[in-house]
């Protein structure tokens, strides 16, 4: 195996073990499931709707992997789902969207510079990134939250359709 396949290994089992840890620490929460599987609904056809808009603009791009859905390998869209969509509301389900949000830029800007085999940053990767926060990643830390903690629920069904319409009508057709 070579450092890319080490990264694509890690992407995807990095994040889960992260999650069922902190589960198994933290215990459970009412409405805990439904929060986290609403926001990985959530994350999967919209990260491939932002991949889908980095084919156009060449923020980053990706190695070569056996399997890759729109030229992004499918452990990273997936390890970025877990990471996005289960690691905040198991870590920290309490803290506001905005601190969430942070958190999780932080640790991916850390960590993308750092998988130098796995994707190529363009000189306009943080572009990129400010792209999938505000398309992305802060809808779906809402919808996790909102259903966590049963509030905003006029945002939170506008969400819940949203996902809905985006998996039925755009990721499936991906597929």
């Amino acid at each position: 195996m070579d450092r890319g396949d080490w990264e694509r290994v890690a992407a995807i089992y990095m994040p889960l073990a992260i999650a069922l840890l902190a589960r198994l620490l933290r215990g459970k929460r009412p409405r805990q499931f439904a929060a986290c599987l609403l926001s990985m609904l959530w994350f999967l056809p919209a990260l491939l709707a932002l991949q889908r808009l980095n084919q156009v603009e060449h923020w980053w791009s990706f190695s070569e992997s056996a399997a890759n859905l729109r030229g992004i390998p499918l452990e990273l869209l997936l390890g970025w789902s877990f990471l996005w969509g289960l690691v905040p509301q198991l870590i920290f389900p309490d803290l506001s969207i905005g601190v969430s949000a942070a958190v999780m830029v932080a640790i991916d800007c850390l960590l993308m510079p750092l998988c130098t085999a796995s994707i190529h940053l363009g000189s306009w990767w943080f572009l990129g990134e400010v792209v999938a926060i505000g398309l992305v990643l802060v809808p779906g830390l809402c919808l996790a939250q909102w259903t966590l903690h049963n509030s905003h629920l006029k945002g939170r069904a506008a969400l819940q359709a949203i996902t809905a319409g985006t998996l039925f009508l755009f990721f499936i057709p991906e597929i």
